[in-house]
């Protein structure tokens, strides 16, 4: 490598970077491919799992504020912009972000080219209230000022077009995880063998759901479909495995037992990518009923189609879902539809087989991080 090479330099700010692993993944990849030198300035105490790179570095900053307000502002970030001078300034456009919008701020007399990244839409429902009424507000007024917005879908650039904000100023680059790296992961794996170990042949469907287990996953009505199909069709192989912990393992292990559901196995969390990745292996359909994330990425790594639910509560990455396609979208709590649809899949093995290439396809093409990567690079590879 030229000691020679200009990179880029530039910051992004997120008071949730202390956490989020699949940001990172995003961010490392994207300075490696682009030849940028990336700063991630935030707040708190970094996850153990994150770390920095050659051209990827964190910088942590106290927060001025209580952790009691769930709101944080770290000045001293401001300062250090103003010292360095980036070529960018990255940012998300969360409402309890302070240092963020004030970040903007200081962009505009510095002469600094400012990205929001964002939804660009709100993806939870939300009540009519005066409270939420200011919130979208506010933040429409700081995505206005911005000199470019990055959304995670199409559906998030069509909202803020309708708000008045030029559609040449929005670039949808579609929210992924690193795609590469689950893929290297199934291939390294035998798909018979691991599903040998559970005693599974071809002719059984094995299902997955994984995720963090409450209430607004509803795992609930994914156990009650499992409970009818072996009152009704006992003679069936269809299996459901469970990654996941959080509040509603012990009601679903306790629900499983008194039913007597079998064929129902709980894994509890994985934190080995490995172990995750045989599991995921194993199964043959991905069920989640409603609050659908990154998780569909992670099943289309392993050409899992998906099957869920219509859901306010569903993030950016539904987009992925194409009805018929590589999975489907029933009505909700349409328990008959869920028992049918697996039937089907079941019984027609070419359907299911087609569902999982194109499933497998999204994560080829639209859904890669070599897709969205390329997208952000766009950007910052012109001049603002």
């Amino acid at each position: 490598m030229s000691k020679n090479r200009i990179y880029k330099k530039i910051y992004f700010i997120s008071t949730d970077a202390i956490w989020q692993r699949y940001r990172w993944e995003v961010l490392t990849t994207l300075a490696d491919r682009y030849d940028y030198k990336i700063e991630i300035l935030t707040s708190g105490e970094l996850s153990d799992y994150l770390f920095d790179t050659p051209n990827l570095k964190y910088r942590l900053f106290d927060s001025w504020l209580p952790d009691r307000l769930k709101v944080k502002f770290y000045p001293k970030a401001l300062w250090y912009i103003y010292k360095n001078r980036p070529d960018y300034i990255l940012s998300m456009s969360n409402v309890s972000g302070i240092t963020e919008f004030i970040s903007l701020l200081e962009s505009k007399i510095l002469k600094i080219p400012f990205v929001f990244w964002t939804h660009g839409y709100d993806h939870h429902y939300r009540a009519d209230t005066l409270a939420n009424r200011f919130r979208e507000k506010y933040i429409l007024f700081f995505l206005k000022k911005a000199d470019h917005i990055i959304t995670f879908s199409q559906k998030g650039k069509e909202y803020l077009t309708q708000k008045d904000i030029a559609k040449e100023k929005i670039t949808v680059a579609p929210n992924t995880l690193n795609t590469e790296r689950w893929v290297e992961r199934a291939k390294s794996i035998d798909r018979e063998i691991e599903r040998k170990k559970y005693g599974y042949s071809s002719r059984d469907t094995v299902l997955l759901f994984s995720g963090r287990l409450y209430e607004d996953k509803r795992l609930m009505s994914i156990l009650e479909m499992m409970k009818r199909i072996q009152q009704e069709y006992d003679e069936l192989s269809i299996y459901l495995h469970v990654i996941g912990d959080g509040e509603e393992y012990l009601s679903a292990t306790s629900f499983v037992e008194r039913e007597n559901i079998k064929n129902t196995l709980f894994h509890g969390s994985i934190f080995d990518e490995e172990r995750v990745s045989e599991i995921f292996l194993v199964a043959d359909i991905f069920v989640m009923p409603s609050s659908i994330g990154l998780a569909i990425i992670h099943a289309f790594c392993f050409a899992l189609p998906m099957i869920t639910e219509e859901s306010t509560s569903h993030g950016p990455e539904i987009q992925y879902l194409k009805e018929g396609e590589n999975g489907y979208m029933l009505k909700k709590d349409d328990e008959q539809g869920w028992v049918e649809i697996v039937l089907k899949l079941h019984h027609d093995r070419d359907l299911l087989d087609r569902l999982s290439k194109a499933s497998f396809e999204v994560i080829e093409g639209e859904g890669s991080i070599a897709n969205m990567t390329y997208q952000i690079s766009r950007i910052f590879d012109e001049e603002l």
